[in-house]
């Protein structure tokens, strides 16, 4: 048997070059070869993984040796450093994490350092996993994506924006690294090809076009295989007809999965069904495979997270990846919070949320998610849009832009000659259309004030309003500081007077539905770098009260004159009431 611990001491194997730190019997080496040597060799491979793992992490803290911290944000993902105070990444190490070391330490060196049976066969165990699973190696993933063993830290950014919403230094801002899903996730995909791999594209249902990140998409697909689609510019491909072949192309590793985040704030008349085929029609038009999945949930409440999780558990199999990918305030991080909270681990190793666009910078491997054992989820860097106009606004105007309730159109019966304001954002003209009137239903968030007036005197009327009836932004001084709106003129089709056909999409804003029999011409005046596009309706229906003429307020006292603003909306109703 074993000679008891006290006199056991490394020897040199026939296979090491140097003495081994394993601790056998006294018995030569020679008597067992083979197992000598492939201990030897398996003790060299637990040795090799557990130095690159602690390379990895390990940050140099002054006075405090040895202490093992994450080299990568929990939060956003991105690299740490403690060099540049106002840069990307830089963070202070938690007093509480320097506490526990020490005392760590302390109790260390109270204890024997022999080495135990349980710890040898410990060890032996941990070099048999790592030749079985070497991708499982802790510090193998790019981007430190593997650290759920090490302490939580947040960078400088992450702190500030989940303490108090605001980021610390404007200046970094500017210097935060790109993100390339191509290079970081498809090349990911492509070489691991015994783990199965979903990709979940996290889309805003209130915001679909603008939050589609087609491009990114696109990027992960073969050269060739994605055909242009008609969002943002681009042609209708021939294919795209009812009874084309949208199935994704044979070379592809992945499922393409899509989440339509925040369908709750959806009307009761937008189902699942109906969204589904809705998001599918869209996804075709935008020139992308028609996806394996969709999925109509939300974040905020959880509903329909469950199934969600339940379907790609099964999809990722016994060993897959689960990749969350998504446009910036799509509610990416969100969806993920929700998830973990489903796992029962909510509040560890969170990804950041915040209203500022770009929480998320690098790749983060999610832990605490109820997949199997062998699945992982990491998260992406949101795609920057700049065609969305949320990209143009300050945190606390995207704030009253982004729907935070239930949202209600609002719907007007108007003519040619007549412009409906949305807040001090956007313009809508009506130009052209068949009969005496059309109706136009917005869908925007019910902190966006609106006004309908006749199209002459529209520029002074805004700066007279905006601030006080009318916004965001708050002030006229504000307006002077967003580019200088552009005219967008946009052509409509409808086949019936009692229901929306088109739609009318301001990318970060929201959306105009138009009810016409025939063909109507309308203008929009937004910023030049915001997409403007037609699509079929998403939701069809009216409003049950028709809004009057002048400033349409959905919540009371929404702008300085309070009560006066709530009575003209309860005789707005009191009026579209009558006229119905």
């Amino acid at each position: 048997g074993p000679a008891p611990v006290a006199s056991r001491v490394p020897l040199v194997h026939a296979s090491c070059s140097a003495r081994c730190s394993c601790a056998k019997s006294k018995i030569s080496a020679s008597i067992r070869p083979a197992s000598s040597m492939a201990h030897a060799s398996a003790r060299a491979v637990a040795t090799r993984a557990a130095e690159s793992a602690a390379a990895a992490a390990t940050t140099t803290i002054a006075g405090v040796p040895g202490l093992l911290l994450p080299q990568y944000c929990s939060g956003c993902g991105i690299k740490m450093q403690q060099v540049d105070t106002d840069g990307p990444g830089y963070f202070i190490v938690p007093t509480r994490l320097i506490e526990l070391h020490e005392a760590a330490q302390d109790a260390s060196a109270q204890k024997s350092s022999a080495p135990s049976l349980d710890q040898d066969q410990d060890q032996d165990d941990y070099a048999q996993a790592t030749a079985a699973y070497p991708d499982s190696v802790p510090g193998e993933d790019e981007e430190g994506a593997d650290q759920e063993q090490l302490p939580e830290v947040l960078c400088q950014r992450c702190f500030s924006l989940k303490h108090t919403g605001k980021v610390k230094v404007e200046a970094a801002e500017d210097k935060l690294p790109g993100f390339d899903l191509a290079k970081k996730v498809g090349r990911k995909i492509a070489l691991q090809k015994d783990r199965r791999a979903v990709v979940l594209v996290v889309v805003d249902a209130w915001d679909f076009d603008g939050s589609l990140p087609r491009t990114a998409l696109q990027s992960l697909y073969p050269a060739g295989t994605i055909v242009p689609g008609e969002l943002y510019g681009g042609s209708t491909s021939q294919q795209d007809g009812p009874g084309a072949d949208t199935s994704a192309p044979a070379a592809v590793r992945f499922q393409l999965m899509v989440a339509l985040n925040k369908a709750d704030l959806l009307p009761k008349q937008a189902t699942a069904i109906r969204l589904a085929q809705w998001v599918r029609v869209r996804m075709q038009q935008a020139g992308l495979p028609r996806p394996d999945k969709v999925f109509c949930v939300s974040a905020n409440k959880g509903s329909g997270v469950r199934d969600m999780v339940d379907t790609i558990k099964t999809a990722l199999g016994f060993r897959g990846d689960l990749w969350v990918v998504g446009a910036q305030n799509a509610g990416k991080s969100s969806l993920i919070s929700a998830m973990k909270r489903l796992g029962g681990s909510s509040g560890q190793r969170d990804p950041t949320v915040a209203a500022l666009a770009g929480t998320t910078l690098g790749l983060i491997n999610v832990p605490g998610l109820p997949l199997g054992p062998k699945q992982r989820c990491f998260d992406t860097p949101g795609v920057p849009h700049t065609h969305q106009l949320t990209a143009l606004l300050q945190p606390d105007e995207v704030r009253l832009v982004l729907p935070g309730k239930s949202m209600q159109g609002r719907t007007y019966r108007t003519s040619a000659g007549n412009s409906v304001m949305l807040g001090g954002l956007a313009r809508i003209d009506v130009l052209d259309h068949p009969g005496a009137t059309l109706y136009l239903t917005v869908w925007v968030s019910p902190y966006v004030n609106l006004h309908l007036g006749k199209t002459e005197g529209a520029d002074a009327r805004l700066l007279r309003l905006l601030g006080s009836q009318l916004s965001p932004p708050a002030s006229a001084e504000r307006l002077q500081e967003l580019p200088a709106w552009e005219a967008k003129d946009v052509v409509v089709q409808g086949d019936a007077w009692d229901k929306s056909g088109m739609d009318v999409h301001i990318a970060g804003l929201g959306w105009v539905a138009v009810g016409v029999k025939g063909q109507a011409t309308l203008r929009v005046w937004v910023a030049p770098s915001v997409a403007v596009t037609t699509r079929p309706a998403l939701v069809s229906d009216y409003a049950v009260e028709f809004a009057r003429p002048g400033v349409s307020v959905q919540l009371p006292g929404n702008h300085s004159t309070g009560a006066k603003a709530q009575g003209k909306a309860q005789s707005a109703k009191a009026q579209g009431a009558k006229r119905q």
